[in-house]
């Protein structure tokens, strides 16, 4: 998945799947409002 090595891959990686749950929590958080409140 991952081309480079070492650190910028890991920080890249990292910021991806930060990037991804954070918009994955949004959407879920959204729904969650929009069904219970």
């Amino acid at each position: 998945m991952w081309e480079l090595h070492g650190e910028t891959s890991s920080k890249a990686a990292f910021y991806w799947l930060a990037e991804t749950i954070d918009r994955n929590l949004s959407k879920n958080s959204q729904i969650l409002s929009s069904e219970y409140f």
